[in-house]
């Protein structure tokens, strides 16, 4: 009879166990966007680009649920491929979402801190598909602790940037460093990188002439190609003596 009873404990506890393993599956699952995609206008729909590695957001554009592909830019993507989303209604209150981080897009909330990592992180690694497009480079100011920033487009088609921003190292990545705690816009971009179009073109070069110099921080930049690839660019900030030691 006893072991019965610990056959019976052992059934009871795996019945639990995959029920825990199926419950988690489905929350870090993207088939929890499908039923919002019919009617995605209703919402308000992020998806974390880059897919592979998501450090910001981007709102859904189009969808068809039917063939699960949604649609970012002019990119169209398979659902299976989206690893963070979020979905809030009109008024910007999150109703769910698959590994949310912070900075949430602009207008989006929830009552909910301890959903939203503190701040959005980068690794080197994810500068990569970036360097066929863009060079990110730095001019040291040698009488103060300044330098110019710059950003050429070295790829064959327009580029847009969508936003930017400064990054602290934190272990191995880099975690949100500017002094707003948000990134700047693509407003701030024109502004301050005297960017006079819509896009940088092709072998175009533009300068933010005077930047804090602060060793080993990463600057990354957001970006859409022309044909709507998106991607990050950046660089970090070192000393001659570090590249050195490397």
């Amino acid at each position: 009879m006893e072991w019965l009873l610990i056959v019976v404990a052992l059934l009871v506890l795996a019945v639990l166990l995959i029920k825990k393993v199926i419950t988690l599956a489905t929350a870090h699952s993207p088939t929890r966007l499908l039923r919002f995609l019919p009617q995605f206008s209703q919402f308000r729909i992020y998806i974390g680009v880059p897919l592979e590695e998501p450090a910001r957001w981007t709102r859904l554009t189009g969808a068809d649920a039917r063939r699960k592909l949604i649609t970012l830019g002019k990119q169209s993507v398979a659902l299976s491929q989206v690893r963070a989303f979020l979905v809030a209604a009109k008024s910007g209150e999150v109703i769910t979402a698959m590994r949310p981080f912070a900075p949430l897009p602009k207008g989006i909330h929830t009552d909910d801190d301890d959903l939203v990592k503190t701040r959005a992180g980068l690794t080197r690694s994810m500068l990569a598909a970036g360097q066929q497009f863009v060079r990110v480079s730095f001019t040291r100011n040698p009488e103060d602790a300044t330098c110019a920033i710059h950003l050429q487009n070295i790829s064959t088609e327009p580029i847009t940037v969508l936003q930017y921003g400064c990054y602290q190292p934190d272990g191995d990545r880099y975690t949100l460093a500017t002094n707003t705690g948000d990134f700047f816009s693509n407003e701030d971009f024109h502004r301050w990188y005297r960017l006079t179009q819509d896009h940088l073109a092709p072998a175009q070069q533009v300068s933010d002439p005077r930047a804090p110099w602060v060793s080993g921080r990463l600057w990354a930049f957001f970006c859409r190609s022309a044909s709507g690839i998106e991607f990050i660019g950046g660089a970090v900030m070192e000393n001659e003596d570090d590249r050195f030691n490397k």
